[in-house]
């Protein structure tokens, strides 16, 4: 039974609701466009499940705080928007009242029926749903062109380079303007904001391109493409993800195969395996960020227990199965701070010989200020930049993001080591690296040209 049902009451109302439902549109208000309510039930039309806290975040929306209490209870209250429970969290989805207004207030929004049919879903498949919905939000919310309304359909995007002949596109009609006509969309201007699409729509293309069975088993939530960058979004929740390499190397592959067409021209898509990227979404830091370097592990790993660690963890995600990525990055769904560091994380990709400048000037600052002699190496490995210092001969390495690869090999690392990274990090880094992190800088800014120690004096290890 539909969710949406899911008691004998609201199986009551909706039926009485329905049978009256044509003749008394009149009823439903409409929602001003561009309005706070519309904002909200276009994301739960486009996103299906979506946590409460996480659409009500004021650090995500350009409104006063009371403002958004405010509307999201009016909505509430006229009986737009329903909730359920799942992972201790509450999770809202539209109503079919929350339909109806959406159609009444702009005949553009009439329904797709192919879409609509997504709504529908049963409570075992509500954690599937909300695992998307939580991605696709955090896109939306990070200024990513996310919703099918306000960019092109991955359909009309591959059919811009006629690698597709005619596709029917799911959210055809939100691609109208008032007069009629269809939407013109430039693709190159469409990745310079970035675009994101979610996983059904890729495995809707890739069938219509005979590769749909490359996508079947991924546990992929969908595709960002920013720039000339391809990144596969993951989301692991609250808990482990289940992963299976093969499968995920393959979608790596199918979609390299599905954006060919884009870089063949100079300036296109960079879409060979090795260059695409991956970025890992969760509730927390904590517990979900140190599972996915250490692995299925209570105690930190160490060369002793590798097997036994690997063996504990080999159907999950975490740093040890991470094969066919060039970057894989962690970045939290709860955290005040996810706008912030999911445009830093994306900056910073297109950034490494800025922010190498930057920190040479930084570094040359801390000499001065020490006396300590450190000495710029400009080395750069798989942990990043990394420096050598006179007198102890302690390496100094930098963590712009929480990125897996890098991690790995910090905790892999025999030796004691400096390591310059973010505020917020810093906590998380101390638990998961444990002894062999003997010191923890801080970037005092995003431009990252000034460094201060992480650590009270007293609490340094020496």
């Amino acid at each position: 039974m539909p969710i949406y049902n899911n008691t004998f009451a609201q199986r009551i109302r909706d039926r009485e609701w329905k049978r009256g439902r044509k003749n008394n549109m009149g009823e439903h208000k409409k929602l001003r466009g561009g309005s706070l309510s519309l904002k909200f039930i276009l994301e739960l039309y486009f996103g299906i499940i979506l946590p409460r806290k996480m659409m009500t975040n004021k650090n995500t929306l350009a409104y006063n705080e009371r403002y958004i209490r405010d509307t999201f209870r009016w909505l509430e209250n006229k009986g737009y928007i329903e909730y359920f429970k799942l992972a201790g969290k509450r999770y809202c989805y539209l109503t079919e009242k929350g339909f109806a207004v959406l159609e009444h207030t702009d005949s553009r929004y009439e329904i797709n029926p192919v879409n609509r049919r997504r709504h529908q879903f049963y409570e075992r498949e509500a954690r599937e749903q909300a695992r998307s919905g939580e991605v696709y939000l955090a896109m939306e919310r990070c200024d990513i062109l996310a919703s099918p309304n306000l960019r092109s359909t991955l359909e009309d995007l591959l059919n811009e380079k006629k690698i597709l002949k005619k596709l029917y596109s799911r959210y055809e009609g939100w691609h109208y303007a008032p007069n009629g006509k269809k939407k013109e969309y430039s693709s190159q201007e469409l990745f310079q904001e970035g675009i994101y699409f979610t996983s059904q729509e890729i495995r809707y293309a890739a069938m219509q391109m005979n590769l749909g069975d490359m996508f079947k088993m991924s546990r992929m939530e969908g595709v960002l493409i920013y720039r000339d960058r391809i990144f596969i979004c993951y989301n692991t929740m609250e808990r482990m993800l289940r992963w299976n390499n093969s499968c995920e190397d393959t979608a790596v592959l199918g979609l390299s195969r599905l954006f060919y067409g884009f870089g063949m021209e100079e300036g296109g898509l960079k879409v060979q395996e090795k260059e695409i990227i991956g970025i890992v979404f969760g509730h927390r830091y904590g517990t979900n960020l140190k599972k996915l370097v250490w692995g299925n592990t209570k105690e930190m790993p160490t060369e002793a227990t590798e097997d036994k660690i690997h063996y504990l963890s080999s159907k999950l995600l975490y740093s040890g199965n991470i094969r066919n990525f060039s970057k894989m990055y962690y970045l939290t769904l709860e955290n005040d701070q996810m706008i912030p560091q999911m445009k830093r994380l994306l900056s910073h990709v297109f950034a490494e010989d800025l922010i190498a400048q930057r920190e040479e000037k930084a570094f040359n600052k801390i000499a001065a200020e020490t006396g300590e002699n450190w000495i710029w190496m400009n080395e750069w490995d798989r942990c990043g930049v990394s420096w050598g210092q006179a007198g102890k001969k302690h390496n100094v390495y930098r963590l712009t993001d929480l990125e897996l690869n890098q991690l790995r090999e910090l905790l892999e690392k025999d030796e004691e080591y400096y390591l310059i990274t973010f505020e917020e990090y810093g906590p998380y880094l101390q638990d998961i690296l444990g002894g062999k992190l003997k010191r923890l800088y801080y970037y005092e800014s995003t431009r990252m040209d000034s460094i201060k120690l992480g650590w009270q004096k007293g609490n340094v290890i020496e």
